[in-house]
């Protein structure tokens, strides 16, 4: 990417990830019904970014290891979203 900080070049891969699925994310309709509130991690976040929480928390990568990480990454990245 040639940036020189190693901590903007992966925010900056993060940020262009999160946009491009938030550009591809079908919109929700208003009011929403229960079904429509039923989406799996795979549907709501990129996959680099649970890599990334993921990795912070645990170590490691591999975020199918536990149901627990699950939804400490979905709670980090809903709580960052609303920021």
């Amino acid at each position: 990417m040639g940036c020189k900080d190693k901590y903007e070049d992966v925010a900056l891969l993060l940020r262009g990830t999160i946009q491009k699925k938030f550009r591809e994310a079908n919109s929700l309709p208003w009011p929403p019904t229960a079904d429509d509130l039923v989406m799996s991690l795979d549907d709501l976040l990129p996959s680099d970014l649970m890599r990334f929480l993921t990795l912070i928390i645990t170590g490691d990568a591999d975020f199918e290891k536990s149901e627990k990480t699950g939804r400490l990454v979905l709670s980090i990245s809903q709580t960052s979203a609303v920021l």
